[in-house]
């Protein structure tokens, strides 16, 4: 029987490396994107610097093969499949909800399952979890090993209270602009995650400037009406000393 407190350091400890390895997902598809489209991308659903995806089918990968030893031909295709399954079915889920597709590869590649996962990618994903397993894991694991639990429970507080705020900035933005999506980008069949992401970050640049200028407007009006008052009052006084 596990103890509470082995409970909860094993959730501290994957919910950390689900931030890290969603950030370093993150930081892959700006930088394959941008040098792919040859101009600068800001990739993922979320307003922060982080893909979920990539979190998840990570650190999926990582507990199911810690506690079980394959070959590595083996490992490979578990992480191929296990974040081919993921892309599939976020794909499907975002676009139930959104109604458009964040992604499509039916023109991109020939090898394709309808446009929502690819061979290309799975490849991918197989051969980038082997280099982070082997490669990169270790010297994280070597970065945070002298950090204290009651540290790594603090970071995780910090860090989960900003992911759910950006999750529900996030959807809310994406909820109230998904007909415009979908009557922009609805019979596209491209990759259209960073146009989605600008929009909805417009969208509340555009509301924090609609208050700017409500804001405005309402102390010019009370300035305005502060200043008839005034005038009514001086002319009143006037009227007085004349009578």
């Amino acid at each position: 029987m596990f103890e509470i407190h082995e409970v909860f350091r094993f959730i501290s400890f994957w919910f950390l490396m689900f931030t890290i390895y969603s950030f370093i997902g993150w930081v892959f598809e700006c930088v394959w994107t941008s040098i792919e489209q040859r101009k600068l991308q800001n990739r993922g659903f979320l307003f922060g610097p982080i893909c979920p995806i990539y979190g998840v089918g990570m650190i999926s990968f990582l507990i199911l093969t810690q506690e079980i030893h394959f070959e590595w031909y083996i490992e490979f295709f578990i992480f191929a499949l296990i974040c081919t399954v993921i892309e599939y079915t976020t794909s499907v889920i975002m676009e139930k909800i959104f109604r458009v597709r964040w992604w499509d590869y039916s023109e991109t590649t020939r090898f394709n399952l309808n446009g929502r996962v690819s061979l290309e990618t799975s490849l991918g994903f197989g051969l980038g979890g082997m280099l982070i397993k082997y490669g990169l894991h270790p010297f994280i694991l070597h970065l945070i090993s002298p950090l204290s639990w009651q540290m790594i429970e603090s970071i995780n507080g910090v860090l989960l209270t900003i992911l759910v705020i950006d999750i529900i900035f996030t959807t809310v933005a994406t909820l109230k602009l998904r007909d415009k999506f979908s009557a922009k980008f609805g019979s596209t069949k491209i990759d259209v995650t960073s146009e989605i992401k600008k929009l909805t970050r417009e969208y509340y640049s555009r509301a924090a400037r609609f208050k700017r200028h409500m804001t405005k407007a309402a102390m010019e009006n009370i300035q305005k009406t502060h200043k008839n008052i005034g005038n009514k009052i001086s002319n009143f006084q006037g009227n007085l000393v004349v009578a």
